[in-house]
């Protein structure tokens, strides 16, 4: 659900992605059937991307089969519409291409939804990317601070990392040295880019687009599957490696006491488990980082 401002009304929305099994008798599934009824009952705008496997002319497939008769007398009974446009294929292998992804909305979210289209930007499998525009702004609840709750191991654990970054260390400053680190202390954050992603990455991305749009007009699939195996392999390698860097470059306690208060909220089941550097007995993170701290 996602808050918007719209014509100066704050509102919330529903936004929902939803699989349609191909070998499932209900279309939709009983699931999508119950949140519509939901949004419905509320006024509630929804917006659904779902990967329908029905066809239906009415959605730009080439055909109408069973399933898709099935899906738009329910989306009729319930005052459903699609946003499909034109007859571009969303689903694309060497084998064919087809329409089986349907975006659904109600009455409620039809006026702020504009500009559905088909990408041509590699998806990484055999569905391409749906875009689509909802008008409005993205508002967020007031926040509030509520001390009962508050982790103080973890905050001062950050704000002392966070101050040595910036080179404010134990030393008594005066008042407008603070002052002309505040922004800086604001924007102590994660950055928004991925930190495993490269340049070598950039070029598979803008090879396999290339690959992509020259197998649409002479059907040569082979090189493209060929270097979009090659792409995911590259993610894989990138993520794995920039993971290992940073377990590596643990130094500090306050650092792997995050990683530990971290890999502790997921439950009894390990993440992942390491191996130790003289022996083969898999170390599981929650050891790991209990050692790095003791040390």
């Amino acid at each position: 659900m996602v808050h918007l401002n719209v014509g100066g009304i704050d509102r919330d929305i529903v936004i929902a992605s939803a699989y349609f099994a191909g070998d499932w008798p209900i279309t939709p599934p009983e699931e999508v059937q119950r949140l519509v009824r939901y949004c419905n009952s509320r006024k509630l705008p929804i917006i659904i991307g779902c990967d329908a496997n029905a066809h239906n002319t009415i959605w730009g497939s080439t055909n109408n089969n069973a399933r898709g008769e099935c899906l738009l007398e329910y989306l009729l009974a319930n005052n459903l519409e699609t946003l499909n446009v034109g007859t571009t294929p969303t689903f694309v292998t060497r084998a064919r291409e087809e329409v089986l992804d349907v975006t659904i909305v109600n009455v409620a979210a039809r006026k702020n939804v504009t500009s559905w289209g088909v990408m041509n930007e590699p998806s990484l499998c055999d569905h391409r990317i749906i875009e689509f525009k909802v008008e409005g702004d993205i508002t967020s609840p007031p926040l509030i601070r509520n001390p009962g709750k508050t982790d103080w191991f973890l905050y001062r654990s950050n704000l002392k990392n966070n101050l040595e970054q910036i080179g404010i260390g134990r030393e008594k400053h005066r008042h407008y040295d603070f002052e002309q680190h505040v922004e800086q202390l604001s924007e102590a954050r994660s950055s928004k880019e991925a930190p495993w992603w490269n340049d070598n990455l950039s070029n598979l991305r803008k090879e396999v687009r290339q690959l992509f749009n020259r197998a649409k007009r002479d059907s040569n699939w082979q090189g493209y599957t060929e270097k979009l195996t090659q792409y995911n392999k590259e993610i894989r390698k990138a993520k794995r490696l920039n993971f290992q860097a940073f377990c590596e470059n643990i130094t500090s306690t306050p650092t792997a006491a995050r990683l530990q208060k971290v890999m502790e909220k997921g439950g009894t089941n390990p993440i992942m488990s390491l191996k130790k550097e003289r022996r083969n007995e898999p170390v599981f993170f929650s050891k790991l980082t209990s050692q790095v701290v003791n040390q």
